[in-house]
């Protein structure tokens, strides 16, 4: 009986090993044991796995040569950049509370809870408000978190400005990293590194079109190659769009679409509705909104979308899973003089608890050895040992000889490409924050009502066939001259009743968009 029971347990114990089997092969997976005294480092940061895995097997290598001691990661998932911003105001704001209670009794408010971490409060602020301004920038409060790493130059910056992002001190340690032929201080408009060293570039980014040439074919148009190819009403129901407030990226792609429609228009105003226009017409043909940018070319390389935004290194990254040298299911582009070319930072913060190995690491990831896990060819000499995450790197040097000779896109160097967008700040750099929540209010909430006043447009003709119809659907709650107030208001700090009418404000910007969608579907089905 033992010998049936034992004979019939087998298969069990095979399908519940081979996961285990399988990952043991996959190199780089497995939990690797650390010695007691090893030193430690804490990440909170959006990567993926491929950079995680890369950066974590380089570094303890390299910290190993250079120190003779082991170290060990602490990874922190909480989501995207926008969910990790979150995460470090609310970790920081109770922290604060619990360290300014322990030692200045009686004085912690809702005012000064809204106002240590404020950047504005030293204008603005009144004296008790300044005084735990000062006292936070004076304390080493910190999170238990080293290193944020990932997102954009407008988030960290913000994180900087707030407090949280300290000097990480590269500057003081390794001037020749910031040489002008190596990581310029901007490029195409952006910021790459805060000269204060609060924050610094690590690879580059650049914000375009992902395409299934398959589909293209199908509906027998030429693929896209600006973002106004987005918005044709032969893509109805095909195209793949984010949520701009879940995800930094797919913000930045709606951000440089704006820039370019502001350029290009004879004014300012003209290019702001210009842009949310065609922001409404993408919108209207996405049958799906994806609360992440890595879903987005996904979606296309399955077909489940003819095209959609996409972050450069997510489009290469599903090119090189897809695509065969035979057939091509997902192609990304640039479009043409449509994007400037953004840092990807890491940043030290404020009390981090391990500052010596979080500094160590930050001189790692700018250094040469650093660099080349970005986008070197597996098994070529300190290239990634598994996959490559296929990011840009940010070191000028690293696009020539010979270090260029093991990039995985020798032919792709982003300090080209991006050599004809020049990023204008002042137009939209400060409305980010706008951006995100306007996006949100008047395009994704009342998605139903746009899609079907968008439908009834194409029907009808198109734009010019419905004027009337197309003027309502046009139509925003508040004009660019009015974008400056729009984002004091939301950014307005306070208790609850202050939280209410940010709220009470947002939903007005949904109905007004809502009434407005169904104006333009009736006024298209009667040819208007």
């Amino acid at each position: 009986m033992w010998k049936r029971i034992f004979a019939g347990a087998i298969p069990f114990v095979l399908l519940f090993a081979l996961p285990f089997v399988l990952r043991s092969g996959r190199g780089g997976d497995e939990p690797i044991l650390m010695p007691d005294d090893a030193d430690s480092l804490v990440i909170v940061s959006a990567h993926d796995k491929s950079v995680k895995r890369e950066f974590e097997h380089g570094f303890r290598k390299y910290y190993r040569e250079k120190y003779g001691r082991e170290v060990e990661f602490d990874w922190r998932d909480v989501g995207g950049t926008s969910d990790i911003i979150r995460y470090i105001d609310d970790r920081y704001a109770a922290n604060f509370r619990d360290y300014y209670r322990r030692n200045f009794p009686d004085e912690w408010n809702d005012d000064v809870a809204a106002a240590f971490a404020d950047p504005r409060t030293g204008k603005n602020g009144s004296p008790a408000q300044k005084l735990a301004r000062e006292r936070f920038l004076a304390s080493d409060v910190g999170i238990n978190i080293d290193i944020f790493w990932g997102g954009g130059s407008y988030d960290h910056g913000k994180n900087a400005d707030k407090g949280y992002g300290v000097d990480g001190g590269a500057a003081r340690r390794h001037p020749e990293y910031f040489a002008p032929d190596i990581i310029p201080q901007t490029f195409s408009g952006e910021i790459f590194y805060d000269p204060s060293g609060r924050f610094y570039g690590c690879c580059l980014s650049s914000f375009g079109i992902c395409y299934n040439p398959d589909r293209y074919r199908e509906l027998e148009i030429e693929p896209p190659e600006k973002w106004d190819d987005l918005g044709r009403g032969e893509l109805f129901g095909l195209i793949a769009v984010g949520d701009p407030t879940k995800s930094g990226s797919v913000n930045k792609c709606y951000e440089m679409l704006i820039q370019q429609k502001m350029q290009q228009s004879k004014d300012a105003e003209t290019g702001w509705r210009n842009a949310m226009t065609l922001l409404k017409q993408i919108a209207g043909n996405a049958e799906l909104v994806s609360d992440s940018a890595s879903k987005i070319p996904l979606e296309v390389s399955t077909g489940s979308a003819a095209a959609g935004v996409c972050i450069d290194y997510y489009g290469f990254a599903e090119e090189e899973w897809c695509n065969t040298p035979d057939h091509k299911r997902i192609v990304f582009v640039m479009p043409e003089n449509g994007s400037s070319v953004g840092a990807d930072p890491i940043q030290l913060l404020r009390g981090a608890p391990n500052r010596a190995v979080a500094e160590a690491f930050i001189d790692f990831v700018l250094g040469v050895d650093g660099q080349k896990l970005w986008s070197s060819k597996t098994g070529t000499p300190g290239g990634p040992e598994v996959r490559s995450p296929r990011r840009p790197p940010i070191r000028m040097d690293m696009y020539r000889e010979p270090l260029s000779h093991y990039l995985i896109d020798p032919e792709y160097n982003p300090y080209r490409t991006g050599a004809g967008f020049q990023y204008r700040p002042e137009l939209t750099g400060r409305y980010f924050a706008l951006i995100r929540i306007l996006i949100k209010c008047v395009i994704l909430d009342p998605a139903d009502e746009l899609r079907e006043a968008w439908r009834a447009i194409i029907i009808a003709g198109g734009p010019e066939k419905v004027p009337e119809a197309w003027a309502e659907f046009q139509r925003l709650p508040f004009s660019y001259s009015a974008a400056g107030s729009m984002a004091a208001e939301l950014n307005r700090t306070g208790g609850p009743e202050v939280s209410e009418a940010v709220a009470a404000l947002r939903r007005e910007w949904t109905q007004f968009a809502r009434e407005h969608y169904l104006k333009a579907a009736g006024l298209a089905a009667k040819g208007r």
